[in-house]
């Protein structure tokens, strides 16, 4: 089957793959940011809390800069492990630096171990909280965002008029939202999978790798079952794309296609996500296609009132001649023994 092509473009604004990942592994780039910004900032609170020993400040309120410390660590870094590992420090820095004997890690008060237990379970707390805090605060603006990207889906499938038109929105509005190259099929009147059609990026690989048998088989296998197939599932897992089917009332309406060429395979968010874009699909589709049967029934009554009219004028143009046919008819009969040839002519 050949791809119709749609139109090939570059986002500029979309949804990257890293927003969805909330439980996603931590790259090595971001583990030693992470790990930077961590050993940064508790050098900067040992560096105020040396100032404060120096001004001759109460050593109570450099436990609190280290607890403060931990706190911003929790907020500037990604999960719990960088505020737990910030509060291990801080408790080993306060011992080493500002407790007797100084630069070890050894102590001669006895009340420093209870110190150190408190601090540590403070610090831990503290940063536990404000990782959960940061993460709800992710999970939050992630669903505004999804609300409001469905809302602009469905303003636009709101001014469709037709399937072509459901298909060319549906492409580059799931394109655009991915940024991931986008294959799209409906169903014709015939309920039989028409020719998908391609939105690919610039920037997303080889579109025509949507051509191969391999990933037509996906496309007919979605279409078939009604169920998601392609990279990342357990059914033509080796494929380079992922497959969504659009479903409606009763039967499959079309297929989605998202392109796994260059980028990791669908989050779990991204999957619900798509999932709710097929749904607000295949309600356009079937919305189309109640329109299409009403404009349908509507023509065949109309066409229905023109046939009784046209049939009722012929009626009238017929019967006043047939009339007078039918009067003459009956005299000539009635007379046929006083008319002459000629009068009856």
């Amino acid at each position: 089957m050949r791809l119709k092509k749609g139109k090939q473009f570059a986002t500029t604004e979309s949804i990257r793959d890293d927003f969805y990942h909330i439980h996603q592994k931590l790259s090595f780039h971001t583990l030693s940011v992470n790990l930077l910004i961590t050993f940064g900032i508790m050098t900067l609170a040992t560096f105020f809390c040396f100032l404060f020993r120096e001004i001759g400040i109460h050593e109570s309120n450099i436990i609190v800069a280290y607890i403060l410390g931990v706190l911003i660590v929790a907020k500037q870094t990604e999960g719990y492990f960088y505020g737990i590992f910030a509060s291990f420090i801080g408790v080993l820095a306060f011992n080493f630096f500002f407790t007797e004997p100084y630069y070890t890690l050894l102590t001669y008060g006895p009340d420093y171990p209870v110190t150190f237990a408190i601090m540590l379970i403070i610090a831990i707390i503290t940063s536990t909280l404000t990782a959960k805090a940061k993460r709800e605060t992710l999970i939050s603006s992630m669903r505004e965002q999804r609300t409001l990207l469905l809302y602009q889906i469905n303003k636009s499938l709101i001014k469709v008029r037709n399937i072509h038109q459901i298909t060319e929105v549906s492409g580059k509005s799931i394109a655009q939202l991915f940024d991931r190259t986008v294959v799209i099929a409906t169903v014709d009147a015939k309920n039989q999978l028409s020719t998908p059609y391609i939105y690919a990026l610039k920037n997303d690989g080889k579109p025509e790798i949507f051509e191969s048998a391999q990933e037509m088989r996906a496309v007919t296998e979605t279409f078939e079952t009604g169920k998601a197939v392609g990279a990342g599932t357990d059914s033509f897992s080796d494929n380079k794309a992922y497959y969504q089917p659009i479903k409606g009332q009763n039967k499959i309406l079309g297929v989605i296609g998202v392109s796994c060429f260059k980028q990791k395979n669908l989050s779990v968010d991204q999957i619900n996500l798509l999932e709710a874009v097929a749904t607000q699909i295949s309600l356009t589709i079937e919305r189309e296609r109640v329109y299409e049967k009403q404009a349908k029934t509507k023509m065949d009554i109309e066409s229905e009132r023109l046939r009784s009219n046209l049939l009722r004028a012929i009626s009238h143009d017929l019967r006043t001649p047939l009339t007078g046919i039918l009067g003459a008819t009956g005299t000539i009969l009635d007379n046929d023994g006083v008319l002459d040839n000629k009068v009856k002519r």
